[in-house]
């Protein structure tokens, strides 16, 4: 229940994406959950790293 992440379902251009890795902690007690991003045009993940607040809250708000 993630409104950016459905959005974008919409609307390709409110985030930028890029490729690569991520990798989460989960031996660690102290590092837990920590994640870390390795960029990478062949990764497996596909992540948001840029959003544009405007173009968001725009089709956001033109649905209700």
């Amino acid at each position: 229940h993630d409104p950016l992440a459905a959005v974008t379902l919409f609307d390709d251009q409110i985030c930028t994406f890029s490729r690569g890795t991520v990798e989460v902690e989960l031996q660690s007690s102290r590092l837990m959950g920590f994640t870390h991003w390795n960029a990478n045009e062949n990764g497996p993940h596909e992540v948001a790293l840029q959003v544009n607040p405007d173009r968001f809250f725009e089709h956001y708000f033109s649905v209700f």
